[in-house]
């Protein structure tokens, strides 16, 4: 299981940015390969539907810090339990605005592997940013798998879904 604490509640800024700092334990493989796969992003161009990773230090084996632009109003999950049904106008935007990361994130050769919820953020002027790219991987490393590996992926990511609820 990945820990991972965000802080974004002290006011961080770099170039007058607000960010926010995601501390991840890496001990072990599972959270190590996550960081690895967080930096699939780092290279990416700007998409206005894809929160872009500003940078990750690693502080030793143990920990690394991914910083990331600081989007207060949360995850769509948050979103759709506090606020009552959105106009039929609104949903046809969100869809069309994760669409358009994910055809992004396609085009550039990282398939996100994780989409729900609460890896949609929601940016200051309320709209949907794809976020944590832990589970990622580069198109081309699942063209070297086998169809077993591709498989096995599948059914350990759902594994860890069940077991941890994430």
């Amino acid at each position: 299981m990945i820990v991972a604490r965000i802080l974004s509640e002290s006011l961080i800024s770099v170039s007058g940015v607000p960010v926010a700092a995601k501390i991840v334990d890496t001990k072990g493989k599972r959270p190590a390969e996550s960081v690895k796969n967080e930096e699939h992003v780092l290279d990416l161009p700007p998409h206005p539907h894809v929160v872009n990773i500003l940078d990750i230090f690693r502080l030793g084996v143990s920990t690394a810090i991914i910083i990331l632009p600081r989007l207060r109003k949360g995850n769509l999950l948050t979103f759709l339990n506090k606020h009552p049904p959105s106009p039929f106008s609104r949903i046809l935007t969100f869809a069309f605005q994760i669409a358009s990361a994910i055809a992004f994130c396609h085009a550039q050769g990282i398939l996100h592997l994780d989409i729900k919820p609460q890896n949609v953020l929601i940016d200051f002027q309320d709209n949907l940013r794809l976020s944590d790219f832990g589970n990622s991987r580069k198109i081309n490393e699942l063209h070297s798998m086998s169809r077993f590996q591709v498989s096995s992926l599948s059914l350990t990511m759902i594994n860890e879904k069940v077991k941890y609820g994430n």
